[in-house]
């Protein structure tokens, strides 16, 4: 003999156990591959200078896509609680993205909502934030050299119909702002009138429009909480000491907007 043995299975139902043992194995590990996100674009808790204009998602294998079946979704969440993706989202073989279409550019927390289908028909969801954070990077005109350390200002609010011109001309509000610089305070109360179901209220700059009108930016200078409604007592935020000086320094450059459900453009707004 030429050395080489010659390997016999005595008992055929033995090789075909383990036959099957080894191709059975194998279609539970690909049948039930269960996909995961390995990336996102905003990062998850990423902090960025600006709003993007799209949301990526990447997972690791392709998802499941049906004609006629929308089987993956994506949401993207601003401050005041309006899906700025609006049901554009796409799929390609394992990304999913949407572009955005915010009504306007605004600091703060952005919730992404995400629904999918592994190709084992495996549900996949979950959420994440990423935050927005302009102010610190658009709004440094001031010199910090030059900033008031210290110093008590009060302004008074009344709403004007011709700074909200899609909102509602029947709901008006007062307010009463005191800025703090020794504390880095921000503090107010507003008092409204004919104006319900209240989704965000933000201080924002005002603009010179071709016609000489102020108008309101849609840029968001500083969010303030819908708890300092309807109170008798200031409710004070931190902010930025450069950020105070800005506003003190020119205070009718800025004015105060409500939005709500029915009005996300403004409900009514007034200037410093």
């Amino acid at each position: 003999m030429d050395g080489r043995k010659l390997f016999k299975v005595s008992n055929p139902s033995i090789f075909f156990f383990a036959a099957f043992t080894i191709f059975t194995s194998t279609f539970i590990q690909t049948a039930f591959a269960h996909t995961v996100m390995v990336s996102s674009t905003p990062a998850i808790n990423a902090k960025v200078k600006e709003l993007p204009t799209k949301v990526k998602l990447t997972f690791a294998d392709a998802l499941l896509q049906i004609k006629g079946q929308s089987l993956n979704s994506l949401s993207v969440i601003d401050p005041m609680n309006q899906d700025i993706a609006k049901g554009s989202y796409q799929v390609h073989g394992a990304v999913l993205s949407a572009t955005l279409h915010p009504t306007m550019r605004m600091d703060g927390t952005y919730t992404v909502n995400f629904r999918v289908v592994a190709q084992d028909g495996h549900i996949v969801q979950g959420h994440y934030d990423f935050y927005v954070n302009t102010i610190t990077q658009s709004s440094t005109t001031s010199n910090s050299m030059k900033d008031m350390k210290s110093g008590i200002f009060n302004f008074s609010v009344i709403s004007s119909a011709n700074l909200a011109p899609n909102g509602n001309p029947k709901s008006s509000f007062t307010a009463n702002i005191r800025i703090d610089l020794a504390k880095n305070q921000f503090c107010y109360k507003i008092k409204t009138q004919s104006i319900t179901n209240i989704t965000a209220i933000h201080l924002h700059p005002l603009a010179e429009s071709s016609s000489k009108a102020l108008t309101v930016l849609d840029e968001v200078f500083i969010l303030l909480s819908k708890s300092g409604v309807n109170r008798n007592s200031y409710l004070c935020a931190q902010e930025s000491n450069s950020t105070l000086n800005l506003v003190v320094s020119n205070p009718t450059h800025y004015a105060i907007m409500i939005h709500t459900k029915n009005y996300p453009d403004g409900v009514a707004a007034g200037r410093l």
